[in-house]
């Protein structure tokens, strides 16, 4: 579990987590209050590490992860000019 937001009527909240079949992948969740029921909102291959709602509850934003890399490559002694 990563953030949590509370909806404005107090009955439930969003969060942020993982569970054990996906441990790498954060989707946004829902919980209610005081059953402690989850169902899970999204189920895409994004991974979410934040959220926020409006204080009307009527909008919410998501903070996704994207990482990106580069491999390069120099040939030996060619270290100032890689592609």
């Amino acid at each position: 579990m990563r953030q949590l937001a509370w909806l404005p009527n107090g009955r439930s909240l969003l969060m942020v987590a993982n569970d054990f079949s996906a441990p790498n992948q954060n989707q946004i969740w829902q919980v209610s209050y005081p059953a402690g029921r989850a169902s899970r909102i999204t189920n895409d291959p994004n991974n979410y590490v934040g959220i926020s709602l409006t204080a009307n509850g009527s909008a919410l934003a998501a903070v996704k992860e994207q990482i990106t890399s580069n491999i390069w490559i120099a040939s030996k002694g060619g270290w100032d000019h890689p592609r």
